[in-house]
């Protein structure tokens, strides 16, 4: 009967490993996700602000051009 209790514990710990396990799993699932979608914002933005410098810089050196004719 003892090996039976025994043989019963482990299992319940087993099972018990095995969804901690199973929500530890979840949770970098999500976090990662989370990044994921971070980064992407991330470079959005960076694309974005890129964008802004090359038209800044195309105005200036169009206002160049023209201080320099006139």
């Amino acid at each position: 009967m003892k090996r039976v209790e025994a043989y019963t514990k482990r299992i319940e710990n087993a099972m018990e490993k095995g969804s901690q396990l199973e929500m530890s799993i979840e949770e970098l699932i999500k976090t990662l996700k989370e990044e994921s979608k971070n980064r992407e914002e991330y470079y959005i933005l960076k694309r974005g602000i890129l964008l802004t410098q090359i038209l800044l810089l195309g105005f200036l050196i169009l206002i160049a051009i023209y201080k320099f004719w006139f």
